[in-house]
């Protein structure tokens, strides 16, 4: 009943993030059924951080983000026979194991290291392409 308090005193912006929080932990899995073609899909890996594994159709960057049968599962676009049967297979997904590869492959600090290095590669492209062009 405390914590019930606490999240109600806290501003609006505050109240979502927790509640966006409490129901991805307490899902057995997140069914994103879209057929959007997703480049990173940040709700794949809120979700995998709280230990809730996710289940998807196969375009975009799922395939990189989700490990087939370790965090989630990902079918086919378009296949909803595969993820109905995702979902009963669901319950074999280890919570712990989603929530180790969101830290192994997506914590703050590697995807900053990710991101500074792909930018000095930008910039070195930019810099021989430029000097290329004055030879």
């Amino acid at each position: 009943m405390e914590m019930i308090r606490v999240i109600i005193n806290l501003i609006s912006s505050e109240k979502l993030i927790i509640m966006k929080w409490l129901i991805l932990c307490s899902s057995q899995s997140l069914n994103y059924a879209t057929r959007c073609h997703e480049c990173f899909g940040l709700v794949i890996i809120e979700a995998m951080a709280c230990g809730t594994p996710v289940i998807a159709y196969n375009n975009g960057a799922i395939s990189e983000i989700i490990e087939n049968g370790k965090t989630g599962f990902y079918v086919s676009d378009g296949d909803w026979q595969g993820l109905s049967a995702s979902i009963e297979k669901v319950k074999s997904i280890s919570r712990k194991d989603c929530r180790e590869i969101v830290e192994k492959k997506f914590s703050r600090d590697l995807m900053v290291d990710r991101y500074l290095n792909l930018y000095r590669q930008i910039i070195k492209n930019t810099d021989e392409n430029r000097r290329n062009k004055k030879n």
